[in-house]
């Protein structure tokens, strides 16, 4: 799966970067000021990481009986006695829906089947059908934070859908936007989506948010006959990756290890069927140093005080024992959200998870300014500018870094 991934995505970059050369194809796909130089570069970062997706093969090959999807309308019967215009609204079926896997080169004038808003995301999330997979096009107030933390989070080793952004005002934002118009009866696209100056178009990941899973549903992905399964050792070393990834973009939003809030399980997915961890809406909120030193330096040391707690668990050399507090905060927020407890056993491998994925980057120099300034540059070229800039501190994720690589990145002794 990781070199057919690989070959995907570099057959993808080829296209692409013919398509800067030759112009727009015919479905209108026009490069944003900026996009140009930004996917060759996010299709680097997706073939280094490709073997993040082996376990997705499974479960997203084309199922055979969804080999020619068709749009799922009301077909259970009318909804109400008489006829209206609900009788025919398409219904998006995530259960039957799978992952189109080019996102890159998209005819919005043949190929689709409908398009439905999402009950979540404040500035529209709606999902698309098309005749080789689904979409997700999504606004977003802080598109140039998601984007950065998304680009982090492979570097981290977290998995997250393949992304481009698309600006509405060129070829294809038009193209789109009218398009999804016209498959939207209720005009929920227009309403949404249509005043934005740029979208985030995304694969469709196959999954349940966590608050979706009980605890009979945990337990079989975590676990066999009451102990922690191999399996579940994978869920939780992809975990303690975002885990990590939420530390260094300053995310309390998710599954919160050293914020003081109740998270939100809505910004986690596990993928359907091997429960692969997957990240979403994630976003870096760096806080500025200038205006408020006395909070980035109270930060820096919550992450000191995470690592020096870490370390002292480990005691000996042992990190299988000694349960530390902000760990002891996830397993609380496990069990609110979804009914499972995780046992001390399964805690202590997160926690040592943790410290392996802070080491091996160490080692690996999967961190580095030069690179994050790059990205930052490339993502502040977009015409018009990207919202969401502000948020983007190189200094600030280096600072955090280097907290963790003088803690935890050397095994004492």
């Amino acid at each position: 799966m990781s070199r057919e991934a690989k070959k995907r995505i570099l057959e993808s970059a080829a296209r692409w970067q013919e398509q800067q050369a030759s112009g727009p194809p015919k479905g209108d796909v026009e490069a944003a000021r900026g996009s140009d130089v930004l996917w060759p570069t996010c299709f680097r970062l997706q073939s280094e990481c490709s073997h993040l997706e082996k376990e997705l093969s499974a479960v997203f090959d084309i199922p055979a009986s969804a080999a020619e999807p068709e749009a799922q309308a009301a077909a259970s019967g009318k909804k109400y006695k008489w006829s209206t215009s609900l009788d025919s609204q398409f219904k998006f079926d995530a259960k039957q829906a799978y992952m189109r896997r080019d996102i890159y080169n998209i005819d919005w004038h043949e190929g689709l089947k409908g398009v439905q808003r999402s009950a979540a995301g404040a500035e529209g999330v709606f999902f698309v059908e098309t005749s080789s997979g689904a979409l997700v096009v999504k606004g977003s107030r802080n598109l140039a934070s998601e984007s950065f933390a998304s680009m982090l989070a492979l570097r981290v080793g977290v998995y997250c859908p393949p992304w481009r952004i698309i600006t509405m005002a060129n070829a294809e934002g038009q193209s789109m936007l009218h398009h999804l118009n016209e498959l939207d009866s209720m005009g929920r696209v227009a309403t949404n989506i249509g005043s934005q100056t740029h979208v985030v178009l995304k694969a469709f990941v196959a999954g349940r948010n966590l608050d979706a899973y009980n605890s009979d549903d945990m337990q079989h992905i975590f676990t066999s006959g009451g102990a922690i399964s191999e399996s579940g050792q994978r869920r939780l070393s992809e975990l303690s990756r975002l885990l990590l990834l939420d530390v260094l973009i300053n995310n309390g939003d998710r599954l919160p290890l050293i914020h003081d809030n109740r998270g939100n399980p809505g910004n986690v997915m596990l993928c359907r069927g091997s429960g692969q961890v997957i990240a979403i809406d994630s976003a870096i909120a760096s806080i500025n140093k200038a205006t408020y030193p006395e909070q980035y330096q109270a930060y820096l040391d919550r992450v000191g005080q995470l690592c020096d707690g870490l370390v002292a668990s480990c005691e000996g050399g042992d990190c299988t024992k000694t349960v530390t507090a902000p760990f002891e905060n996830v397993r609380s927020k496990l069990l609110e959200f979804t009914g499972f407890g995780l046992s001390d056993e399964g805690l202590c491998y997160l926690q040592d998870k943790f410290l392996e994925a802070a080491r091996s980057m160490h080692a690996n120099k999967s961190i580095n300014r030069m690179e994050l300034r790059t990205w930052r540059q490339l993502l502040s070229q977009f015409d018009p500018p990207l919202v969401g800039m502000d948020w983007i501190s190189v200094d600030f994720v280096m600072d955090i870094w280097n907290v963790i690589e003088e803690r935890l990145a050397q095994p004492e002794g």
